[in-house]
């Protein structure tokens, strides 16, 4: 992994931390997320991340396995059976986990350390969004920057969502 990793700041609350890389978007001069464990938080758009991909944990320090990749049914089975609220992300949801400022990959690492930057198709993730055309359904690729769209029998990762509080209007 590229010298991505920064320091981490203690957050207020027991046990979480703020996580930045280096240029990484800021919100009022705080690092984006907030991550508590195997979670990401991003107290702005009100969601829970998984801070790895499904078939690969958390050890508290780093994600181990490989991630998994699921058909689009597959997917949706998976994360209703992780319950507490996990879903799969809509493509705007998923989106805007992209970061231009993050570098290469463009995508915060200290959140999620499992993200590496890749070629087209190399860390590609499901969401809930169809694409409007021949049954295809937007996935997003969290090393490269990409988004596209796949049949629902392509195999790819997932990375769980849930919502903490309500959105704020116009998001």
């Amino acid at each position: 992994m590229a010298t991505a990793v920064a320091a981490m700041v203690v957050a207020g609350a027991a046990g979480a931390v703020a996580a930045e890389p280096k240029g990484c978007r800021t919100v009022e001069g705080k690092p984006r997320f907030v991550v508590d464990g195997a979670v990401a938080r991003d107290p702005a758009s009100g969601l829970d991340w998984m801070r790895c991909s499904l078939g690969s944990r958390w050890t508290g320090t780093a994600c181990e396995g490989e991630a998994q990749t699921y058909t689009l049914d597959e997917a949706e089975a998976a994360v209703k059976a992780l319950g507490d609220g996990w879903r799969l992300p809509d493509v705007k949801e998923l989106y805007d986990l992209l970061d231009d400022d993050c570098g290469k990959p463009p995508a915060d690492v200290t959140a999620f350390p499992d993200v590496r930057e890749s070629d087209l198709e190399g860390a590609g993730a499901w969401t809930s969004s169809p694409v409007g055309l021949a049954e295809l359904w937007f996935y997003v690729d969290l090393g490269s920057g990409v988004a596209d769209g796949h049949s629902r029998g392509f195999k790819i990762s997932v990375r769980p969502v849930r919502t903490t509080r309500p959105v704020r209007p116009g998001r």
